[in-house]
């Protein structure tokens, strides 16, 4: 399953992501059932706007400096 907003991410649709995390309040941390959140697909696509918006609406879940694994590895 992907919601709407793991979709907008995947595909590079800044504008819908935007208004998703602006007026839905999207968890931009949520991952699918896979695992892969948002900001993981984005990345994956090189999509550098959008992973920097995603960078500014979220503290990611999930780093660890002392083990230097975070939830984009």
């Amino acid at each position: 399953y992907r919601s709407g907003f793991h979709w907008a991410c995947a595909k590079g649709n800044f504008v819908i992501a935007q208004m998703l995390m602006n007026e839905a309040r999207c968890d931009v941390n949520l991952s699918q059932e896979d695992n892969w959140s948002p900001l993981m697909s984005s990345s994956k696509q090189g999509l550098t706007k959008l992973v920097m918006l995603l960078l500014s609406y979220s503290s990611i879940r999930g780093i660890s400096f002392d083990q230097q694994t975070t939830k984009a590895h």
